[in-house]
Parts: C-alpha cells; sequence; structure tokens
C-alpha cells in the first residue's frame, strides 16, 4: 500500500458500483452462502448500494453501521460530520426485523 488515496475519478460511479455488488451477492448466493454479513459500514453511498443488494439477494442481512462521538457528544456518522440517526434513513421500513437500534 502506497498511503495515497484514490483520486474520485478512479472510483467506479454509483451506477457500477450497485452493479457490481449485486454481481457479489449473486455469487455468494450461487456458491451456498446463507447470510450476508454488512458490518462497520461507514461511507453513505457504499453501505446504501451494499444494504440494497444483499436484502435484494434473498439471504439473511446482518447491517452494522459505524459511528463515532462529535466534540459536543452528537453521535455522527463515522465517514462525515453529519448526524448517524440521518444516515439510518437509508434502511428500508421497519418491519420488526431490525433489533438493538437506539
Amino acid at each position: 500500500a502506497s498511503g495515497k488515496a484514490l483520486a474520485p475519478a478512479a472510483l467506479p460511479g454509483e451506477d457500477e458500483a450497485a452493479a457490481s455488488i449485486s454481481e457479489l451477492a449473486q455469487i455468494l448466493k450461487d456458491a451456498g452462502a446463507e447470510l450476508i454479513l454488512l458490518e462497520m459500514m461507514y461511507h453513505p453511498t457504499r453501505s446504501r448500494l451494499a444494504l440494497i443488494a444483499a436484502l435484494g439477494s434473498g439471504l439473511a442481512v446482518w447491517f452494522g453501521l459505524s459511528a463515532r462521538r462529535g466534540a459536543d457528544g452528537r453521535l455522527l456518522n463515522y465517514y462525515e460530520d453529519e448526524d448517524h440517526h440521518r444516515q439510518m434513513g437509508i434502511l428500508p421500513e421497519n418491519d420488526g426485523n431490525f433489533p438493538g437500534f437506539r
């Protein structure tokens, strides 16, 4: 690892990333996976795309978001100085399958 950050232009666009993540979810399902575990997700866009793909696979999904405390004590998104609860807006309607939310 060079320690250099990738230029944003070098990263795939949202449509390409969504297609790749959906393909991976299907590969996991076809290989016999019973669960997709998305743990310590922190990037808002990638978190949303991964969750959509995982849920779309029809497999059981475990999804965890990363958060941190701001200097003022508020719970913030780990990636940006944004209220963490706003990032939770990427979650589908709560149908009782989301225990442990605070």
